[in-house]
């Protein structure tokens, strides 16, 4: 059950949407909104003159801080965040969904990783404020692959989600995912497709079967769709294909696996979870465990 979701939330565009998708899916079951700001205060390094001995050349002593300044820090986030709250606190009211506010100090990846503890769901923007809307932020990655709990990735807000959309290869991070999609469609009353992916046709439409056998037996009557690679030599790859045919689907839900290979494999072959993400500005749920 999707009833509670913890939003990590800042000035970007992306958080802002990962708010309102938030917002929406905790409409569907009655749920709460847990809105954090993490204030990441600067800390000063304990690296000695000592140490430092030899490297003057190669190295430069990181800056200090005087304890008046870090306070000072602090109460310009502390203010930032209070401006941030009313705003969140305004948008979940126009959804009427429950919501609080939690002010966190510490590493963002950290702090945003503790809170899955008690939520069901963790939503974040594909990237913060300076990043590039092509690639997913550094912070995002590391939450997706650490987060014992779905990751809501958001981009831009374009209307709540029209269909539900799950990317299926039978693993078993795809069967979750799988589940999970069906829970939302049967509570959004949305439409649902089950996309594969495969070299071949005939690849795809075996595995795809698996999916819909599943949908039928759990009452929702999915749609499937089958994606192969491009023509060889050089035709697109299955992932890039995937991106291809969803692309212009910006009202839809993607709901799919994380990260389901190796490192290794990711850095030869490449990762479809980044892919998607780089690829798509719907928003993804993503199920990493």
């Amino acid at each position: 059950m999707l009833k509670s979701i913890f939003v990590a939330y800042d000035r970007s565009e992306p958080a802002r949407a990962a708010l309102r998708y938030a917002c929406y899916l905790a409409s569907l079951f009655e749920g709460k909104i847990h809105v954090g700001f993490v204030i990441e205060l600067p800390v000063n390094s304990e690296v000695g003159p000592g140490l430092m001995a030899g490297i003057e050349d190669i190295a430069v002593a990181p800056p200090t801080f005087s304890s008046e300044e870090i306070e000072r820090i602090r109460r310009e986030r502390e203010s930032e965040a209070a401006e941030l709250f009313k705003e969140a606190a305004d948008e979940c009211r126009q959804y009427g969904v429950a919501h609080e506010t939690r002010l966190l100090v510490g590493y963002p990846h950290d702090e945003i990783l503790a809170q899955a503890r008690w939520v069901d769901v963790l939503a974040i923007g594909k990237h913060g404020l300076q990043g590039d809307g092509h690639k997913v932020g550094r912070l995002a990655q590391n939450v997706i692959r650490h987060a014992p709990q779905p990751v809501l990735v958001a981009t831009r807000y374009a209307d709540p989600p029209s269909e539900i959309v799950v990317l299926f290869d039978g693993s078993e991070k795809a069967l979750h995912a799988l589940a999970v999609g069906t829970e939302l469609a049967l509570a959004s009353e949305l439409p649902l497709t089950a996309v594969t992916g495969g070299e071949t046709l005939d690849e795809a439409r075996e595995v795809n079967a698996l999916g819909l056998a599943y949908l039928t037996d759990h009452g929702v009557a999915g749609q499937a769709m089958l994606v192969t690679a491009g023509p060889a030599p050089g035709g697109a790859s299955v992932d890039e294909e995937l991106v291809r045919t969803l692309k212009d689907r910006m009202r839809a839900l993607v709901v799919m696996g994380a990260f389901g290979t190796a490192r290794v494999k990711e850095w030869i072959k490449g990762s479809t979870t980044r892919t998607i993400l780089k690829g798509l500005e719907c928003p993804v749920l993503l199920i990493g465990r």
